[in-house]
């Protein structure tokens, strides 16, 4: 991809970054997942610097740290989404804790042995051992949280199945592209600079359209009966 190509899809992805944000405003589904309505401007405003002063930004200690705030963000938004789903479902709730704690500890664990790179490089040791580890700890949250969602028949909220679905789709794809640049060092990293632009610029546009398509019959349904439950977990307690 050449620097053209790479200011024209940063340039659309800030583009439909900013839709997002102006969408879950308008539309008022900042409500529905507060880390993802912190994410949108954090990314936004890191894009920006990269894009538009990247003498400055588009260096390897920036990238580390915008890769420290997203990982964050991606792991809050997974945590927040299982807790909106399940939280007045005790039974369910019980084993989504129990599961969400074990990729927690299993990711941990292996964000700790992760090995240094064998080139010494502080940015492949983060982006290809380290940072794949914390992207697949989130993925295995969201699909746990769509999967135990099915099992016990816990309704998704249709804007958090479009978002959490779309995630760990590209979460898998990104996660892939950095375990190969972990194998491969340096010599993958053309192809991690030419496929995760366009990945993320698909997500983005996705995440746009869930973000201001109106509310289906579905989701008006999924509030009438969040709301009646709700009321009836209050008149139990």
């Amino acid at each position: 991809m050449t620097p053209a190509e790479e200011f024209a899809v940063a340039i659309s992805v800030e583009g439909a970054l900013l839709a997002i944000g102006l969408g879950l405003a308008v539309r008022g589904r900042w409500r529905l997942c507060w880390a993802f309505a912190a994410y949108i401007p954090v990314v936004l405003i890191a894009n920006i610097l990269v894009s538009w002063w990247p003498n400055h930004f588009h260096v390897y200690w920036f990238w580390m740290g915008k890769q420290v705030a997203y990982d964050v963000l991606k792991l809050g938004i997974a945590l927040e989404v299982a807790w909106r789903t399940f939280r007045i479902f005790p039974g369910a709730q019980v084993m989504v804790r129990k599961v969400v704690l074990l990729i927690v500890v299993l990711t941990v664990a292996m964000v700790w042995a992760a090995p240094l790179d064998s080139s010494g490089s502080l940015y492949l040791t983060m982006s290809g051992h380290i940072h794949p580890r914390v992207v697949n700890g989130t993925t295995w949250i969201l699909a746990a949280t769509m999967g135990l969602a099915f099992l016990y028949r816990v309704p998704l909220h249709p804007f958090h199945t479009g978002l959490i679905s779309s995630l760990a789709t590209y979460l898998a794809v990104f996660g892939t592209l950095l375990r190969l640049e972990g194998l491969y060092g340096w010599a993958a990293q053309p192809y991690l600079n030419a496929l995760d632009p366009a990945a993320y610029l698909l997500l983005t546009c996705w995440w746009a359209r869930i973000a201001w398509r109106p509310d289906s019959e579905v989701a008006l349904a999924h509030a009438e009966v969040l709301r009646k439950l709700e009321l009836r977990a209050a008149s139990c307690g």
